[in-house]
């Protein structure tokens, strides 16, 4: 399907406002869900298949996991304003500009998150007062 076939497809500004808007909101509400599942279904496997310290050392990072998915949405809202402004625009050009750009900072940062947060798992976990049981796993989750 080629770019222009997407605008006459799904031109937001077009149709009944409360149905645009519901096909809009229902995926990015399932997918808040499922992020927001993320942490607690770690924790319900772990909880019941690993060992006795591994529920201890999930539940622990939660934080941190969270505050990632926090730093990642807000880049993707940032993203997704220049996008619109794109497509609304009908700019072909600059959506596969932002597209791509956006691929290629999303690998660059995936790296530098992996990075970061190896470096920074135990002292964070040591500021959060993890139990010291727990501090091993933790810092390996």
């Amino acid at each position: 399907m080629r770019i222009r076939e997407l605008f006459t497809a799904r031109d937001m500004t077009e149709g009944a406002p409360w149905k645009r808007i519901a096909e809009f909101a229902i995926p990015m509400l399932i997918g808040n869900l499922f992020q927001q599942l993320y942490n607690t279904v770690d924790a319900a496997v772990i909880g019941h298949f690993g060992p006795e310290n591994a529920l201890g050392a999930v539940t622990s990072t939660g934080s941190i996991v969270n505050m990632m998915i926090g730093i990642f949405n807000g880049l993707s809202l940032g993203t997704g304003v220049v996008l619109s402004q794109a497509y609304g625009a009908h700019d072909e050009k600059r959506i596969g500009k932002v597209v791509h750009t956006t691929i290629m900072a999303t690998l660059i940062l995936c790296v530098i998150a992996t990075a970061v947060g190896l470096l920074i798992a135990r002292p964070a976990l040591v500021w959060m007062k993890t139990n010291p049981e727990h501090m091993a796993m933790s810092t390996t989750y």
